[in-house]
């Protein structure tokens, strides 16, 4: 009996990983294709903007109400307004389809191979922890855009008052004051080997949360925080750090992407 199940999980796994990989294919050519289109519209209305009252006057006469009728016309303008957008909710689908089903069948063939329990019993588990997840995308997204947005004025607040001041001095007095003045734009010499610590740290941190190896690969990143997060996720955990010590989680884990891992490994 458990030899049929471990051999039923293996087919559901092999499945699942199929089925993941053509989401994952579909998803990127939705998402192409809406971006493609997105900017030759922009494109071609750009143009139509640049032409001024040269279209303006084209576009209100005869000809232009014949274009305006013109099906082919109208099925163009169709296109190019309505089809980025449609594009990009069928590739949101998909993307939901790719985490909750797969994620729960996956689960279900891990359950048959090595007995471990499902994170959660039920589909509804699955699709509610994808919208968290990507409630949780959005909002870290406003954060990075905002926090752009305020690094881009506080370096033209320098570059402006840098300026006011004696900068023909500070660069060109001397080989001396030059090398000195680009150590200060440029966080002086320590500075990469300092981006490069603070990566080191912040990826031993989230191996430390995630309880891995730093040599681990994903396949066992993924299996440590399927774990954690069934154990400390809020709707079964009623302790009070349960929320922060998912997020936790999630964040690390989200850290601990393939590309991250090979910059690590290439650091030594």
């Amino acid at each position: 009996m458990d030899q049929i199940k471990t051999f039923a999980g293996r087919i559901i796994k092999y499945s699942v990983s199929f089925v993941s990989r053509v989401l994952e294919i579909l998803i990127k050519s939705f998402n192409f294709m809406a971006n493609l289109v997105s900017g030759l519209g922009r494109s071609l209305f750009g143009l139509l903007g640049a032409g001024g009252c040269l279209f303006f006057f084209l576009f209100t006469g005869p000809f232009g109400l014949l274009l305006l009728f013109d099906s082919k016309i109208l099925l163009t303008l169709g296109f190019l307004i309505f089809f980025p957008g449609l594009s990009r909710r069928l590739a949101y689908f998909l993307k939901y389809a790719q985490y909750s089903i797969v994620g729960y069948f996956e689960d279900i063939a891990f359950e048959y191979i090595d007995g471990k329990e499902r994170r959660y019993s039920r589909f509804s588990g699955y699709a509610e922890e994808f919208r968290r997840t990507e409630e949780e995308k959005s909002r870290k997204e406003r954060e990075r855009q905002r926090f752009e947005q305020q690094r881009q004025w506080q370096e033209t607040f320098r570059q402006w008052n840098s300026q006011q001041g004696n900068q023909w001095q500070r660069s060109y007095t001397n080989y001396g004051g030059y090398q000195s003045n680009q150590r200060e734009n440029f966080g002086g010499f320590g500075g990469f080997q300092n981006s490069e610590s603070m990566f080191k740290q912040e990826y031993e941190k989230s191996c430390k949360i995630l309880n891995v190896d730093t040599d681990s690969d994903t396949s066992k990143i993924k299996s440590a925080y399927r774990s954690l997060a069934k154990k400390f996720h809020p709707d079964i955990n009623k302790s009070a750090d349960a929320t922060k010590r998912f997020q936790e989680i999630n964040d690390a884990y989200e850290f601990l992407n393939e590309e991250n891992i090979i910059r690590y490994k290439k650091a030594g």
